[in-house]
């Protein structure tokens, strides 16, 4: 198939995503790459959507470079409930953005979402 590194997900699952009649081709690599983005061989797909966040884990008041944004994306830190921590607009590939000092230890998104609605993420955990 087209992503034969992607194990343990349904064939249908990934044959519908190759098929540019059900709406926009690689959305469903893209949603499993943004959960789990290291060693899923999601790379080898050629999809150049992905963000990456560094340093990953990062302390309260550390500054978080966030790669793969695109100019004028709206960039946002969302909590493990859901809520909006803090946002930006990107201006550039790069955005940095310093973790506010309320932040409690835990796992948070970093979510970029295009002038289409187009969503990226990526997960980042605070110490």
């Amino acid at each position: 198939g087209q992503y034969p590194t992607l194990r343990g997900m349904m064939t249908w699952s990934i044959n519908w995503d190759d098929n540019s009649t059900c709406g926009t081709p690689g959305v469903f690599a893209g949603n499993y790459a943004s959960l789990f983005p290291l060693g899923s061989g999601i790379a080898e797909t050629g999809l150049s959507n992905l963000i990456t966040l560094s340093p990953n884990p990062a302390t309260v008041g550390q500054a978080v470079r966030i790669d793969g944004t695109k100019r004028n994306e709206d960039v946002e830190l969302v909590d493990p409930f859901g809520r909006r921590v803090m946002d930006a607009r990107s201006t550039a590939a790069v955005v940095t953005f310093t973790l506010p000092s309320r932040l409690a230890a835990g796992l948070y998104l970093v979510r970029a979402t295009d002038e289409n609605g187009r969503e990226r993420s990526a997960r980042i955990v605070v110490q």
